[in-house]
């Protein structure tokens, strides 16, 4: 038996996925693992095995709080604007095509 293992075999049981994020949290994901010199997997999974779940979740509850409280504002913007349009008769919705 081989001692030494392909590259191919030693990666076998990873899954290769794609992580996109803004250029400058890119830059220092990219910063991070150069100055350590450690590959972007070994960086995700030194992260995930060192920083408990407990202490990760409020970062986490807190990004999706944000990211839905940005949606529901939007949507509430929509249903107003539908509710204005509902509310014009067939002249003003006219008027206001023509001005678009």
């Amino acid at each position: 038996m081989n001692a030494i293992l392909s590259a191919k075999d030693s990666t076998k049981d990873m899954k290769r996925f794609t992580l996109l994020l803004p250029a400058d949290y890119k830059r220092k994901f990219l910063d991070l693992c150069k100055s350590h010199k450690i590959t972007q997997s070994d960086f995700v999974e030194a992260v995930l095995d060192n920083i408990p779940a407990d202490q990760l979740a409020p970062i986490l509850d807190e990004k999706r709080q944000s990211k839905v409280a940005g949606r529901a504002l939007v949507t509430a913007h929509k249903r107003e604007l539908m509710k204005k349009l509902k509310a014009l008769s067939d002249e003003d919705l006219s008027k206001l095509l023509e001005l678009v």
